[in-house]
């Protein structure tokens, strides 16, 4: 967990040293990678590179398995980016719309090409070392001692709690649910699926999204447009289907995945 402090003082550095320059950006980049040679038992004591990599749960699946992951995760993470952007709102009469609350670096004072690397960067720490951490090394240990839902709800409670870092307590209280639902989400793809691959994929993907309308001003107002007669946004239309599909493609995978493991 280091390395979101060690990542802030880097970007804080570059910025006041040479903001045009992103070379705490490449410096982090190398520092993940050596990070990520650690964890999944490529490197280090050879003693524990073993349990290490199963730890870490870092295996390849197959194209099968690989799709249904794709479309049962990314599925969940529209449902819940529209969820944690506020735009899927629930309007009567004449509606209402929520802020996007900013990410902890002004991309707009920065140059496209820092922003951009920053925001890259800053979505790759989070998704791997928090995947790592929590549904890697954290589940794969409660696994061996608890059944699934304890082993989801306590994962699901930490993972909350680390969202309180660099955070005000207001802020950190009203994203509580949304971090819980997010952290079942992943630990169940990854209880399905035997791989921390997809979760690191669309913990990454949901994060570059988010920082990326700091970039634009209010890019999804027309998804807060109401529907007539509907009384809901087309926010919420598609955060239902898109709920919808993802709960059908996370049965789907279910039985794939199980049924690959047994002829495995």
């Amino acid at each position: 967990m280091l390395m979101h402090p060690i990542w802030a003082g880097l970007s804080v550095l570059n910025l006041a040293v040479s903001p045009r320059l992103p070379w705490a950006a490449a410096l982090e980049i190398i520092f993940l990678w050596i990070l990520w040679r650690f964890l999944a038992g490529s490197s280090g004591s050879r003693g524990g590179r073993a349990e290490r990599h199963a730890l870490l749960k870092w295996n390849h699946l197959s194209g099968e398995v690989w799709a249904w992951s794709a479309l049962a995760g990314g599925a969940a993470m529209v449902c819940m980016f529209l969820v944690e952007t506020h735009s899927c709102v629930v309007a009567w009469g004449t509606g209402n719309s929520a802020a996007v609350v900013p990410g902890p670096l002004d991309f707009a004072q920065m140059t496209k090409l820092t922003g951009i690397s920053f925001a890259l960067v800053t979505s790759a720490v989070a998704a791997l070392v928090e995947e790592s951490a929590f549904r890697g090394y954290m589940q794969s240990q409660l696994e061996k001692r608890f059944a699934a839902p304890t082993t989801f709800a306590i994962v699901a409670l930490t993972f909350s709690a680390f969202h309180l870092y660099g955070r005000p307590v207001h802020l950190w209280l009203a994203g509580i649910p949304d971090w819980i639902v997010i952290s079942l989400i992943f630990s169940y793809l990854v209880r399905v699926t035997k791989s921390l691959v997809p979760a690191v994929i669309c913990h990454f993907v949901v994060d570059a999204v988010l920082f990326s309308l700091d970039w634009f001003d209010d890019p999804l107002r027309p998804l807060r447009t109401i529907v007539p007669g509907a009384h809901a946004s087309v926010g919420t239309l598609i955060c239902g289907v898109s709920a919808l599909i993802s709960i059908l493609a996370f049965r789907s995978l279910a039985k794939r995945a199980a049924r690959l493991s047994a002829a495995a």
